[in-house]
C-alpha cells in the first residue's frame, strides 16, 4: 500500500457515464487497483463519506449547482494531481444542453410541467443553488490534466493512467 497512488473519484452533476467508462477497464483496473493504486473515495464503487489529502483527484461532471463549486475548490485544495475527467468536466458536457433553456425554464420544466408532480412547487430551501450555466471545472480551480470524451474510452483511461503512474513513480 505504501507505493499506491492515493486516489478521489469526486463527481459533480454527471450521468455515472465516466464511472461506467472506469469499471470497462475490466482487468486494467482491478491490476492497477491491486498494485499502484489505493482508491479511497469514489461514491459509485465504495461507501466513504469524504477524504483526507490524496495523490490524485479524479472530477468527474460539470458545475452546475454552489455545492458543485464548494466539493471541486476542496477537492483541489486536498488533490496533488487534478484531473478533469470527461466532456461534462471539460465543457459542461451534457448538462450545457440545458444552458440554452435558461435556469427558469429548466426548472419550471422539471416541477411545473412534469406529469408525475401536481402543482409542484420549485424547491427554495435546502437544495443546492442551481448555476446560470453548466460550467467546466477549470473556471473554478486550475486542473492539472484534462481527459476528453464522452465518456473518455477505456483504452484511453488505461493508458492515461498508466502514463500517469510511471511519471509520478
Amino acid at each position: 500500500m505504501n507505493n499506491k497512488l492515493k486516489t478521489a473519484i469526486v463527481e459533480t452533476s454527471h450521468c455515472a457515464g465516466c464511472e461506467v467508462a472506469i469499471a470497462d477497464m475490466g482487468e486494467s483496473l482491478l491490476e492497477m487497483l491491486e498494485e499502484k493504486i489505493e482508491l479511497v473515495y469514489a461514491p459509485v464503487f465504495m461507501s466513504s463519506r469524504d477524504f483526507g489529502e490524496v495523490d490524485l483527484a479524479l472530477i468527474i461532471g460539470s458545475v452546475k449547482n454552489d455545492h458543485d463549486e464548494e466539493k471541486i475548490k476542496e477537492t483541489r485544495e486536498k488533490a496533488e494531481i487534478l484531473v478533469s475527467f470527461g466532456a461534462c468536466t471539460n465543457f459542461g458536457g451534457i448538462y450545457a444542453i440545458g444552458d440554452m433553456y435558461g435556469k427558469e425554464d429548466q426548472l419550471k420544466k422539471a416541477y411545473k410541467e412534469v406529469p408525475s408532480l401536481k402543482d409542484g412547487d420549485i424547491p427554495d430551501k435546502d437544495i443546492p443553488k442551481i448555476t446560470d450555466e453548466a460550467s467546466p471545472v477549470s473556471e473554478y480551480v486550475d486542473v492539472d490534466y484534462k481527459l476528453p470524451g464522452c465518456p473518455p474510452p477505456p483504452p484511453l483511461i488505461k493508458d492515461f493512467l498508466t502514463t500517469l503512474l510511471e511519471s509520478v513513480k
